[in-house]
């Protein structure tokens, strides 16, 4: 039975199980590390020192761990997602797809022996997984090169926004030049809500007349509500010549929900003119989605 106290202190997660990955994603990284991240981990804390021994708890705790890990190899942190997936499989250890996931992030990395276990635990649980034994069947024909390598700077600062230490990750990125590495600057910048040091980043993608810019999908995650709110921003981000599908049209910030068909300088400029009459500078970094 699950002690009443922590029920009422994480009775709220259980709002979240039915949630879909993307709707907890799109929540944003300021709200992850501030109301999420903190509570699931006490929850998982209390799961495995046996103060809540319901199996609802341990069911509902586990299935968020899990999406968890998923936040993280999305946010191209595969060290912190299979942290995650193994906190996941802790508390369910017939979750065959954890075992997978952490397969996945094993290959990323170059770890085809611990992957190929991983993908046996998987199918062993789960004979029917037909990604795990794709993936197992790859690896034992043509492994794929790496997608992480020790030397990628954008790696090592993915990995240090994954525990909350931006400051690290602009150290990491420090004298990195390429359109990637600025791209994850900005991120860091928002994770810190830098909003000045964030434009300044989008500004050197301005000037630097790269075509096809896409920007990557993590900064949309890092990014705080008030720089949403920017009618700076999205002017900043018009001056880039950005890839047709590299802005969302249908984000839960957005108050103008636009179709994906349009391109997206022009999606940019709906932003712009939606905030235009009503941009309110000096928003509270507090208010963040679902706070």
């Amino acid at each position: 039975m699950a002690c009443g106290v922590c029920l009422a202190k994480f009775g709220w997660l259980f709002e979240l199980q039915d949630r879909s990955f993307s709707e907890l994603y799109d929540r944003g990284f300021h709200w992850r590390r501030t109301h999420l991240e903190p509570d699931l981990q006490l929850c998982f804390e209390a799961c495995q020192q046996g103060r809540i021994r319901g199996g609802r708890v341990r069911s509902v705790t586990a299935q968020l761990c899990y999406v968890m890990g998923d936040i993280h190899e999305s946010n191209e942190a595969p060290k912190a997602a299979i942290k995650w997936y193994s906190r996941a499989i802790a508390l369910e250890p017939t979750d065959s797809a954890a075992w997978r996931e952490i397969g996945t992030c094993q290959t990323d990395m170059g770890e085809y022996r611990k992957a190929r276990a991983s993908f046996v635990k998987a199918l062993a649980l789960d004979p029917c997984d037909e990604w795990a034994s794709r993936e197992l069947a790859e690896l034992t024909t043509a492994p794929p090169g790496p997608r992480y390598r020790k030397s990628d700077v954008c790696w090592a600062a993915a990995e240090a926004l994954a525990v909350a230490q931006p400051r690290r990750a602009l150290r990491t990125l420090s004298g990195a030049r390429s359109t990637r590495a600025t791209l994850w600057r900005a991120c860091a910048h928002a994770a810190r809500s830098d909003t000045a040091g964030l434009l300044d980043q989008l500004q050197r993608l301005a000037r630097s007349k790269v075509q096809g810019i896409f920007l990557l999908p993590q900064l949309w995650h890092f990014l705080p509500l008030p720089t949403w709110r920017d009618v700076a921003f999205w002017r900043c981000l018009s001056a880039i010549a950005l890839d047709p599908n590299s802005v969302p049209a249908d984000h839960d910030h957005l108050p103008v929900r636009a179709s994906y068909e349009l391109p997206a300088a022009e999606r940019v400029a709906l932003q712009i003119r939606s905030l235009g009459s009503t941009h309110q500078p000096g928003m509270q970094a507090s208010d963040e989605p679902g706070a």
